[in-house]
């Protein structure tokens, strides 16, 4: 008669629950690096829309992937993302008005839902940021991976849970499958169905 297959005990509701939601996890992750890596192969860059100054044009929580244009290139009526200075947010909002002083491309921009323009003109040095496309909501999720606690559950979390796992899988293969180890009890030759002679 041969021995009853070994079994893991890891196969519990808990361990079950747990390897659903790391998939969950896995699965927004995979989502979360297509939008950042992909795009940038294609040369676009998302952009998560923080704030509703641009009302329904780019909602809050609204992804867009922006390319560049030449400084010459840009009219009124198009939405730009400029920042007023480095380590500064971008904010994205409408060309209203374009002018030249010293031989310097200057737009003074608005936001759609605003009622006043921004402060001071954007002089434009070199490419220009523009939206190319935009989705509504998937913003959100490159907002939270953004935070520390996004980049910490959404990349850290799964990619060191993955490891562990892989390297779990691998250890538990390595002793299952050593002939000094079947079990409690197990004679190494059971595995092979070898007879065993009585001394």
């Amino acid at each position: 008669m041969k021995p009853a297959p070994l079994t893991h005990s890891t196969e519990t509701l808990p361990w079950l629950v747990a390897r659903g939601l790391l998939r969950v996890v896995l699965v927004l992750t995979i989502g979360a690096l297509a939008i950042i890596v992909l795009p940038r192969l294609l040369g676009l860059a998302p952009l998560g829309v923080q704030g509703g100054s641009m009302g329904d044009a780019l909602p809050h929580g609204s992804l867009v992937f922006t390319s560049t244009v030449a400084p010459e290139d840009i009219e009124l009526g198009d939405v730009v993302v400029l920042r007023n200075a480095p380590g500064r947010p971008q904010i994205i909002h409408r060309v209203v008005e374009i002018s030249t002083e010293t031989g310097q491309r200057l737009v003074t921009t608005r936001g759609d839902a605003n009622n006043a323009s921004d402060p001071a003109p954007f002089a434009l040095r070199g490419p220009v940021t523009v939206p190319t496309l935009a989705l509504p909501y998937l913003g959100f999720l490159l907002i939270f991976i953004a935070t520390p606690l996004g980049w910490l559950l959404a990349i850290a979390l799964p990619a060191s849970t993955v490891t562990f796992l892989a390297i779990r899988e691998i250890w538990r293969d390595s002793e299952d499958e050593s002939p000094l180890r079947l079990g409690a009890g197990a004679h190494w030759t059971e595995k092979y169905d070898l007879p065993v002679l009585a001394g």
